[in-house]
C-alpha cells in the first residue's frame, strides 16, 4: 500500500502564502484549486485551520449568524484556541469553526466589563451610531464591531460584496481607534479596500488609506463627531 506523499515545509509555506492572498470571498475556491494541484497529497488539518483562521482574523471576515440579516465581524487573536467571538451590537457570542466555515454555537452575551460612566456612555453611543452608519452607507452584507479596553476603543466597520457569477468580489474594512485622555478623544484610523475583477482579465485592487488624526472633546456629542469624521474621510 502506497503512503500518502508528505508536503515539504517549503510547499506548506507557498500554500500559506496563497491562502493569505486569496481575494475576498474566494478563500475556499483557492483552497480547492490548491488541492487539485496536489492530487494524493494531504494538507495537514491543523496547518489549514491555522492558516484559514489567520486569514479570517486579518481581514475581519463577516460570518452569518442564525438570523440571515446579522453578520458577525471576526475580531480576535490567532493564539486564542477557544474560537469564541463577540457581537457587541447584538449581544451575541459565537463559537466558529474556521476550517468548516460554520457557526458551531450561538448564544446571548452580556458584556460584563466594568467601565467608567463616560466610557460606557461613549461605547453605547458609538454602537448606536455604527448601526445607523452601516445601514445608510453599506451593502446588506456588512457589520460593525465596537471593543473597549480601559480608555481605548476600537471601531471596525466591514462591508462585503461577492458577485462571483458577475466576475467580481470586494471587501471594505475600516478600523478606527479612540484613545480617551484628559477629557479628549484622540481619533486615528485606516481603510483597506480589496477587490477582484476577472471578467476580462484578472485584476486585483488593494487600497490602503490613513485617516488624518483628530482630537475631539469628550462629551455626549463625541460619538456623532467621530462618525462625522469617518463620513468625511
Amino acid at each position: 500500500m502506497e503512503s500518502t506523499p508528505q508536503l515539504s515545509d517549503d510547499q506548506l509555506l507557498v500554500i500559506h502564502d496563497l491562502l493569505l492572498k486569496s481575494p475576498p470571498g474566494e478563500l475556499y475556491i483557492v483552497l480547492d484549486e490548491i488541492r487539485a494541484l496536489l492530487p494524493g497529497c494531504a494538507i495537514p488539518q491543523e496547518f489549514l485551520e491555522n492558516a484559514i483562521k489567520e486569514y479570517n482574523l486579518a481581514n475581519h471576515v463577516l460570518v452569518d449568524g442564525k438570523d440571515s440579516s446579522t453578520h458577525l465581524v471576526l475580531v480576535g487573536s490567532n493564539d486564542d484556541a477557544s474560537n469564541v467571538y463577540y457581537d457587541v451590537l447584538n449581544q451575541r457570542m459565537y463559537t466558529f469553526d474556521h476550517l468548516d466555515n460554520t457557526v458551531v454555537s450561538e448564544e446571548e452575551f452580556q458584556d460584563g466589563a466594568v467601565l467608567e460612566e463616560d466610557m460606557k456612555q461613549l461605547r453605547d453611543l458609538l454602537i448606536q451610531k455604527s448601526r445607523m452608519y452601516i445601514k445608510e452607507r453599506f451593502s446588506k452584507r456588512s457589520g460593525a464591531y465596537i471593543g473597549v479596553d480601559g480608555y481605548h476603543i476600537d471601531v471596525i466597520l466591514v462591508g462585503e460584496l461577492f458577485r462571483l457569477p458577475s466576475y467580481y468580489t470586494g471587501r471594505w474594512v475600516s478600523h478606527y481607534s479612540l484613545d480617551v485622555v484628559n477629557g479628549s478623544a484622540h481619533l486615528a484610523g485606516i481603510v483597506d479596500i480589496n477587490t477582484h475583477y476577472f471578467e476580462n482579465g484578472n485584476v486585483r485592487m488593494d487600497v490602503h488609506k490613513e485617516l488624518t488624526p483628530a482630537s475631539l472633546p469628550l462629551s455626549s456629542a463625541t460619538a456623532a463627531s467621530v462618525f462625522a469624521q469617518i463620513a468625511a474621510f
